[in-house]
């Protein structure tokens, strides 16, 4: 597979990541409710939260497709990172020094 194919197709695990990640939340907090009954806490669990099961399921960077040294919060490399700050095209950021 070119590097192109593979990041298209990391992409695309991210987005059905992340929309199970919000359901998964919505689940959990129906679950941890304690106004609702037991028996519909306990359905949620057993058939919605423990389904949504990811299996090694590896994030990559949203521009390059690297793997390793992601930051999270931005779904972006290091490098990329850096990159991006140094040019200034993060508003709100600089790189500080010691």
């Amino acid at each position: 597979m070119t590097k192109l194919k593979v990041i298209n197709k990391h992409r695309k695990l991210n987005i059905d990541i992340y929309k199970k990640e919000f359901f998964i939340k919505i689940y959990k907090s129906i679950y941890q409710n304690k106004n609702i009954s037991f028996f519909l806490r306990q359905y949620v669990y057993y058939n919605y939260i423990q389904k949504f099961k990811f299996k090694n399921i590896k994030l990559f960077c949203i521009i390059t497709g690297n793997s390793r040294s992601k930051y999270s919060f931005f779904n972006i490399s290091r490098i990329k990172l850096r990159d991006l700050i140094s040019y200034r095209t993060l508003v709100g950021i600089r790189k500080s020094s010691w």
